[in-house]
């Protein structure tokens, strides 16, 4: 619980999706709120980072997974649509009191696109709508799906001030391999600190049918190094008994060409 106050104070103190200038690099990452921005067309941009995520199972086994890395590609195909494609390579560790056990693998590759709806107008969001779907065949070991499995979002972003933003998805998966869908929501305040440094406030979870749900905060820092390169931090806690007990995050995002 420490920890949670600990972590909970460094996000508050130092944590932000930029609110971008013309031309600045626009991320879907650090956090879990997608943006509502689509890749310029013609633009290759790639999104890269690492994850570190703890949970406990019960007081004797614990839980520690690790994404080294997790990448996404874009590509704006027209001023309206990008194409997405995503990929993770994973570790899971097991410890007891007695062993360990490691796992790893490829994650199933991700497929998508991301569709401009509306330009924000007075009250009315900014909104894009993502669509996508997992190919089960380049899981490997745990990590493996049964079936291909679509997701899917509709993210909105409203501009609350010049350096203020509110973003927000509503969306669901499928896991691969039950029928049941999870649905996903999230909620992030974003503003700029400066030109080049940004900060969010987010809440997000899952929710699904047969089991409880699972509801996290985090919080994250960008820095624009160029127009076109970023690095960011992030760190989270979960706030649901399934949820992990906390998770650290860091990623370099660079945009092709500028």
């Amino acid at each position: 619980m420490n920890l949670k106050k600990l972590l909970l104070f460094v996000f508050v103190l130092t944590s932000a999706k930029l609110v971008a200038q013309d031309n600045d690099i626009i991320t879907d990452r650090p956090d879990q709120t997608e943006s509502s921005s689509i890749v310029p067309k013609g633009s290759v941009q790639f999104e890269a980072g690492l994850v570190y995520e703890k949970t406990y199972s019960d007081s004797i086994i614990s839980f520690k997974n690790y994404s080294m890395p997790s990448v996404l590609i874009r590509y704006g195909i027209s001023k309206n649509v990008e194409a997405r494609f995503g990929i993770e390579l994973l570790k899971e560790r097991k410890e007891s009191s007695t062993d360990a056990i490691n796992t790893k693998g490829i994650s199933p590759v991700m497929l998508g696109t991301k569709i401009k709806m509306f330009e924000e107008k007075k009250l009315l969001p900014e909104m894009s709508f993502i669509a996508g779907f997992i190919i089960p065949f380049e899981g490997e070991g745990s990590f493996h799906q049964k079936y291909i499995s679509p997701e899917f979002r509709f993210v909105m972003s409203h501009t609350l001030k010049e350096r203020m933003t509110l973003s927000y998805n509503l969306g669901g998966e499928w896991n691969g391999d039950t029928p049941q869908a999870t649905g996903i929501y999230t909620l992030a305040l974003g503003f700029s600190a400066s030109d080049n440094i940004g900060i969010f406030l987010e809440s997000y979870g899952f929710l699904t049918q047969d089991e409880s749900s699972d509801h996290r905060l985090d919080a994250g820092l960008t820095y624009l190094i160029l127009q076109n390169l970023q690095l960011d931090l992030s760190s989270g806690f979960g706030i649901s008994n399934i949820s992990p007990e906390y998770f650290l995050a860091a990623g370099i995002s660079l945009r092709l060409p500028e």
